[in-house]
């Protein structure tokens, strides 16, 4: 049950960060086939008590559903942009395993690059740490961290990249 409740808290996660995918209603799809529509804009918080889903509405009405029952949530229709977080002329950066146990490695397009400072944050922007790698293949040790979503910020000269990954 604990792994259904991760599974379905990153999969939330990775819906409200998708670039360019629209999320204005969040749908719960029921293995009987029944269809629950909720208003983003109507959802105060979602949490996971006792093996169900718990919707808290702004009006303070709440609906629950069993995990059990739920085979997968969906979200259509408002975008969102994750580099426009950390500001123009940002790159992607891709990032592997993802999602990740022990050790993130990324790619840097400059083959010549002697150095570069990457800073980790959480979902909510908090810099988790910093540090300055050098060797190649370029990559970070991220096993203390917890389960969940995370952005890699890698800055090489004048460029930043940035990168979204799991844990």
């Amino acid at each position: 049950m604990k792994t259904k409740i991760i599974f379905l808290t990153v999969a939330i996660l990775l819906c409200f960060s998708q670039i360019g995918k629209a999320q204005n209603t969040m749908q719960v799809n029921k293995f009987d086939g029944g269809i629950d529509h909720t208003a983003i804009s109507d959802i105060r918080k979602l949490t996971f008590p006792d093996g169900n889903l718990l919707i808290t509405k702004k009006d303070a009405s709440t609906i629950t559903f069993a995990l059990a029952d739920v085979k997968y949530i969906n979200f259509t229709s408002v975008y969102t942009f994750v580099p426009s977080v950390f500001g123009k002329g940002v790159q992607a950066l891709k990032l592997y395993p993802n999602p990740v146990v022990n050790e993130l490695y990324f790619n840097l397009n400059e083959t010549n690059t002697k150095s570069v400072e990457v800073s980790v944050t959480n979902s909510l922007g908090v810099i988790l740490f910093t540090q300055t790698i050098e060797n190649n293949p370029m990559h970070i040790n991220v096993s203390s961290l917890p389960v969940g979503l995370y952005f890699c910020m890698v800055k090489e000269g004048g460029k930043t990249s940035v990168g979204k990954f799991i844990k």
